[in-house]
């Protein structure tokens, strides 16, 4: 599988569980969530390559996404106190990490067409909370192709807002614990296992000491760029 391709899929993973809104009132979430990540329409070769774990942490304003792939794993710490993502991918002990601030993110997502969300009364319980269905119709800007994710999410977790402003998805009021998409003959989901209340550390919202920062460009060009691994 190509980097850009590795690449593509994990900014697609890493994007559907930060699609966090309003919640209902009350005690905010403190904690973690387990989620695991299965395929469908994939050679077993590419399926090795392919993550099967994803951990999202929540404290106050601050979540952190952790995307583990054995050999790599894409951290993004959204900072809402701060207003800023923080990104670093750990790849065999290497760190390599870039900021973006609410000011870059609105800029880049001016020109971006937004995607329809359709709500639905459907619901089932996932990992002990109920959950309501929603679609997320999006257009492939090249292809024009239609993508349809189904997403099941949840508002009794009272999950700061803050914790995901630079979300492109305002529609969905609350939490994904369970995401069905679909990218070319490959299906994938990604379901809540396990939910965890519990202090988490101020320390691990942090860029590690040891992370090589850049610039976006510089960290696309370095991991996207297009060879084969």
């Amino acid at each position: 599988m190509k980097k850009t391709s590795i690449l593509i899929l994990l900014v697609a993973i890493l994007s559907i569980p930060n699609l966090v809104n309003a919640q209902k009132k009350g005690k905010e979430f403190s904690g973690t969530i387990e989620f695991a990540l299965t395929y469908q329409g994939i050679d077993p070769a590419q399926e090795a390559q392919m993550p099967k774990a994803l951990t999202m942490m929540f404290s106050g304003n601050k979540s952190k996404t952790i995307l583990d792939a054995g050999m790599y794993a894409m951290h993004t710490i959204t900072d809402g106190d701060n207003d800023m993502v923080l990104i670093y991918l750990d790849f065999m002990g290497q760190k390599m990490a870039y900021k973006q601030t609410k000011t870059q993110i609105d800029s880049n997502r001016i020109n971006a067409v937004e995607p329809t969300i359709k709500l639905y009364d459907e619901t089932k319980v996932i990992a002990g909370m109920t959950c309501k269905k929603a679609e997320i119709i999006s257009k492939d800007e090249e292809t024009l192709e239609e993508n349809v994710t189904t997403v099941w999410y949840t508002d009794e977790l009272g999950i700061s807002e803050k914790t995901n402003f630079a979300s492109q998805t305002k529609g969905i009021k609350g939490l994904p614990l369970e995401t069905i998409s679909k990218s070319g003959e490959m299906t994938q989901t990604m379901t809540a296992t396990v939910i965890k209340k519990g202090k988490v550390k101020a320390t691990d919202f942090l860029l590690p000491a040891d992370a090589k920062e850049m610039t976006l460009d510089e960290f696309k060009t370095m991991f996207g760029g297009g060879g084969d691994e």
